[in-house]
């Protein structure tokens, strides 16, 4: 659901997170991934696509950290899928992350 903040971890190498939410038409959301910023390996991407798997919208390093904040406007009311990746395709123990999707409004 949104609002909430979630923990999650790139376990092996080429692993993907997918989450699915619901979103409203002309909600403006912001996606955020907390990982280098908390000592994690992780270099993460993320990615908001709609049901159909189309990709809306991308984002990789954000104000000066490998972490990336997304900020997106939900073009219809329905199910959205976000994925997590490390952009060069590891993982492993060290490389967990939290990861928030809010409405701004």
């Amino acid at each position: 659901a949104l609002g909430q903040t979630l923990s999650g971890s790139i376990r092996e190498a080429a692993d993907v997170d997918v989450y699915r939410w619901a979103g409203r038409r002309g909600n403006h959301v912001e996606i955020q991934v907390w990982a280098a910023r908390g000592g994690s390996a992780l270099d993460p991407v993320v990615t908001l696509l709609d049901a159909e798997g189309r990709v809306l919208a991308m984002a990789d390093d954000s104000d000066g950290t490998r972490d990336p904040v997304l900020r997106a406007t939900l073009p219809a009311d329905g199910e959205y899928l976000l994925s997590v990746v490390d952009a060069y395709d590891r993982g492993g123990p060290g490389y967990g992350y939290l990861l928030s999707v809010r409405v701004l409004r």
